[in-house]
């Protein structure tokens, strides 16, 4: 089946291997060990999709069409910020346009650069807690309650 959704395919660490999606389809998602599985998955995802919708009569959602971009925007600023912006381009040298371009090129790579990061913390700390868990678990399960004790006055530990 011919269809023209975009497959957008992303790596992703908790689950080492690559996730296919279709935007227009927020509930379908394959997984591949490679990009290219990935996206045959996601096909083929993709075509139960569009055939269980057409059988239940549901319409297909719009296409989303790839926009252009003409790299021009329109920006409001207050007085200062203006003047701080005009200021450290004129010190750097290079037009306030340029300065303005290289700060937002910059705060969205660390951004990315943070999400990334995040996202292997959250990896790690899930796994060290199922790892912590299953000690405690096996720590706990070692300590038994004797049957009968020799000193009524104590007490045993036990796993509940």
């Amino acid at each position: 089946m011919q269809n023209r959704y975009g497959i957008t395919v992303t790596w992703s660490e908790a689950d080492k291997g690559f996730i296919a999606t279709v935007p227009e389809f927020p509930g379908l998602s394959a997984f591949g060990e490679t990009r290219e599985e990935a996206v045959q998955e996601a096909q083929v995802a993709l075509e139960l999709f569009i055939e269980e919708m057409q059988e239940s009569g549901e319409p297909l959602p719009a296409y989303k069409k790839k926009k252009a971009y003409s790299g021009n925007i329109r920006l409001r600023l207050t007085r200062s910020l203006h003047q701080q912006l005009a200021e450290y381009a004129e010190d750097e040298g290079v037009s306030m346009n340029a300065m303005i371009a290289t700060l937002l090129a910059q705060s969205l790579a660390q951004e990315k650069t943070m999400r990334i990061i995040h996202e292997h913390i959250d990896c790690r700390l899930d796994a060290i807690t199922a790892v912590g868990s299953q000690q405690t678990s096996e720590y706990f399960g070692r300590i038994q309650a004797p049957a009968h004790e020799a000193d009524p006055g104590s007490r045993a530990l036990s796993a509940s």
